[in-house]
């Protein structure tokens, strides 16, 4: 599951600078990281806050470096130093290291240009590069791609915002149900994903980026860190994909820098023909999802699956959005074990109306990176397949009425098949298989 953490700022800013004039040089961070091994690993005693301002300030004017900052943070196991500091080739320069014990173990140095994040160097205890990372831009500031380059091992090139792949000679049926999916994005450039897209021409596709408000909506997910893009979208679809289910895919990258736009999004979906939406994605914030309720409430004709979360939460005590809702078009779905027992990181309560096995599951991601998978995100795209294979089924259960949908998929279901209060009703694989015609 996504937790959306609002608040997160642009980093795109007009005008592009050179590589070479935002890396700094290895004498430089060598240096700073040798003086804090000499001066910064406690001997007898912790850090004191004076000694570590008269080493940040003579680190600074030997190194041309204006200090802005710096602080640490004391916890049982380890002591976080952290420096920030002004260069007028490079912008802005961010040191963190970490002590444990008496030894350090490693160092972090980023650096940021005209409010972009540009390089990211990790050094080892010793004051070895690991790795480096670069993020390039193009002309209109926009990033992307990702430059990954570890020690002694060829660079990797992570793109962030790549073109589609032509349309494919294969395209799903129009009579397939169509299935609108917020997430991080999808990997539209796999093969296996693209037969899924609705294309209106050669090249491009039915589909929308609300982050970056363009029609690519690639699996990237940059909020915790620019320099270590996550994924998501991708696996999830990968496990609808599993289930055999005939559908078409309105892929869409949910508006983490403004979460005003999931009413926007919600609008362009109902407008493009979605039938079912897949949400594996949530927050504490009930002021982050206002516009999207506002926007679910006038398309009822949409069957919405919710992901519950895996926090171990009661959503009874702690309320988890969308998951926490008064929608009858909706369904929220928690990840059990095969036998319907509930994982202590699935979040259970009154709330979550099914539980679907999701537990260590194969899945791949983007370039078909594989690996396992688990949680409530995951039972989301099961439950979808199983929804829409029920619609084939006995298609008068859709008829474009979500709340009809949601109740057929319920009434079609058991109750846990052991002692569980935690949700409602359970769909086991054998079920998923037999209605889905799986081997």
């Amino acid at each position: 599951m996504i937790i959306l953490l609002c608040g997160f700022g642009s980093w795109l800013v007009a005008a592009t600078t050179s590589h070479a004039a935002y890396l700094l040089d290895s004498a430089s961070i060598k240096s700073f990281c040798q003086a804090a091994q000499r001066d910064l690993q406690p001997k007898d005693a912790p850090v004191t806050t004076q000694k570590l301002l008269e080493f940040s300030q003579n680190m600074g004017q030997q190194l041309g470096w204006h200090l802005t900052d710096h602080n640490v943070l004391e916890q049982p196991n380890f002591s976080r130093f952290s420096f920030r500091y002004k260069h007028t080739d490079a912008g802005e320069i961010g040191i963190n290291l970490m002590v444990t014990g008496k030894i350090l173990r490693i160092l972090h140095i980023t650096v940021v240009t005209q409010q972009r994040p540009r390089s990211f160097t990790a050094m080892s205890g010793n004051c070895n590069v690991l790795e480096t990372r670069q993020i390039t831009y193009d002309d209109n500031g926009t990033p992307i791609a990702v430059l990954i380059m570890p020690t002694g091992q060829a660079m990797i090139t992570r793109p962030l915002n790549p073109p589609a792949l032509p349309r494919p000679d294969q395209e799903r049926s129009a009579n397939d149900l169509i299935i609108g999916h917020i997430d991080s994005g999808i990997d539209y450039r796999r093969a296996d994903f693209a037969s899924f897209l609705i294309y209106q021409d050669k090249t491009n596709f039915k589909g929308r980026d609300f982050w970056d408000n363009d029609p690519l909506p690639y699996d990237t997910d940059t909020g915790r860190n620019p320099f270590f893009p996550q994924s998501h979208g991708s696996h999830v679809l990968d496990i609808l994909r599993q289930t055999g289910t005939n559908f078409r895919l309105l892929p869409v990258r949910y508006p983490r820098p403004d979460m005003n736009l999931m009413g926007a999004a919600i609008h362009w979906l109902a407008a493009n023909g979605a039938q079912l939406v897949m949400m594996p994605l949530g927050s504490q914030s009930r002021d982050d999802w206002t516009a999207f309720f506002e926007a679910a409430k006038q398309h009822p004709e949409i069957l919405f699956i919710f992901s519950a979360g895996n926090n171990g939460l009661d959503l009874a005590d702690t309320a988890i959005y969308p998951a926490v809702n008064d929608l009858p078009h909706a369904l929220t779905v928690t990840s059990t074990f095969a036998d319907g027992r509930l994982p202590a990181e699935s979040n259970f309560g009154k709330v979550v109306d099914i539980g679907v096995p999701a537990e260590a599951m194969n899945a791949t991601g983007i370039d078909y990176e594989q690996k396992q998978v688990s949680g409530s995100s995951f039972a989301v795209p099961k439950l979808a397949g199983f929804a829409l294979c029920l619609a084939s089924a006995g298609p008068t259960t859709t008829a474009g009425n979500g709340a009809r949908w949601a109740a057929s998929v319920k009434s079609a279901l058991a109750s846990p098949p052991l002692d569980i209060t935690g949700y409602d009703v359970f769909l086991s694989d054998t079920q998923l298989r037999q209605i889905c015609q799986l081997p």
